[in-house]
């Protein structure tokens, strides 16, 4: 059984840009998603041993981190709207947990509020989402609002009251 170390040697050999981002997505849930991309993006142009070794860094990243695992968890009912709404793909695809949470939520009084709380950090020290998941959890709220209008909450901040139309 190959080591990490070893596996990552074999792919760094032919793309060291890869290992740099895998060994920093480490332990999260965009490894898995960031592999799939890197052999889309470089696939053609890696050999045979590096595909493997980065199918199996991605296997015991999986067995070491089943939290992060890219299975979907089959007693998870995701409402029908939002199962085929493209940006929840987008979240469930990158942040399983959080696409969970959304499907727990979705059609809720708190949905709106838990977009709003991921949007934006109140504890601090946070990366954010890389842009794609940002643009697709504002129109996951912006769906959620128009398909459950009386779950719209009146905002209150600067923005909203400054900006309105004139009467």
């Amino acid at each position: 059984m190959p080591v990490k170390f070893e596996l990552l040697r074999v792919v760094n050999i032919h793309a060291p840009d890869v290992v740099e981002k895998v060994i920093a997505f480490w332990g999260t849930a965009d490894l898995h998603f960031y592999v799939n991309e890197a052999l889309r993006v470089h696939g053609e142009s890696l050999p045979e041993a590096a595909k493997a070794a980065l199918a199996k860094i991605v296997a015991d990243h999986a067995e070491e981190f089943p939290q992060h695992s890219p299975t979907v968890d089959a007693s998870l009912q995701v409402p029908p709207d939002l199962a085929a709404n493209d940006s929840f793909k987008v979240v469930n695809e990158r942040f399983s947990r959080i696409g969970k949470r959304l499907a727990e939520l979705w059609g809720h009084d708190g949905c709106t509020d838990y977009i709003n709380d991921l949007l934006n950090d109140t504890r601090g020290g946070r990366q954010g989402f890389p842009p794609d998941v940002a643009i697709a959890l504002f129109r996951l709220e912006s769906a959620h609002d128009a398909a459950f209008p009386h779950l719209v909450k009146p905002s209150s901040d600067i923005w909203s009251t400054y900006n309105k139309p004139p009467a």
